[in-house]
């Protein structure tokens, strides 16, 4: 799985990481498959607005940081 392989590569655990994507199969669902946090992005395409498996859904990238640090 290609979200556990960057991780290891990259010297990661689950927990210390975030996956942003605006796809809730290819983006969303994987992350979650290894119990990684996950933000999906409807900005571009918000078919998965209100029915989606992220933690958190954004519009935009404008607070982007205020939410990565409370998560």
């Amino acid at each position: 799985q290609i979200f556990e392989y960057t991780l290891e590569k990259l010297g990661f655990e689950t927990e210390e990481a975030v996956h942003i994507g605006d796809s809730e199969y290819s983006d969303i669902v994987g992350a979650k498959q290894i119990n990684m946090q996950a933000i999906l992005f409807t900005g571009v395409n918000d078919k998965y607005k209100d029915n989606n498996s992220a933690d958190i859904t954004i519009s935009t990238y404008d607070n982007l940081v205020e939410i990565l640090e409370k998560m």
